[in-house]
């Protein structure tokens, strides 16, 4: 069972986050260490400590986030943030495990601000 992780992006229209898509995201251990510093490993720094959860996320993702009992380590990050742990998950372990969530963030960031908005549970 272990640890897994719900993942949802989010695009910003004026001043409000908007949900975007459900994002699936396989189990990775080193990915989850790197994307909030969870299950502390000692050999891999974060990309960015856990941000918690972010006061302005969308209505949809609030209603996941309240009502996921289990849920711990909440975060979000940015494209950047993003290209960068999946640049060092490459490079750790040769695990392409981003690249759909890269891509279409990307194709996003062509008209919107997008993160990528997740947490945790066991």
């Amino acid at each position: 069972m272990g640890c897994d992780i719900h993942a949802f992006l989010e695009r910003k229209d004026g001043d409000k986050w908007k949900f975007f898509q459900e994002v699936d995201i396989d189990q990775s251990y080193t990915l989850f260490a790197l994307m909030a510093g969870t299950l502390r490993r000692p050999d891999i720094e974060p990309v960015i400590e856990a941000k918690g959860i972010p006061n302005d996320m969308s209505i949809e993702v609030a209603d996941w986030w309240y009502n996921d009992p289990d849920r711990h380590t909440p975060s979000w990050l940015t494209l950047d943030e993003v290209s960068v742990a999946a640049l060092r998950l490459l490079v750790l372990e040769g695990c392409r495990i981003l690249d759909k969530v890269l891509s279409t963030m990307e194709a996003i960031a062509a008209e919107y601000p997008v993160r990528l908005v997740f947490w945790f549970d066991n």
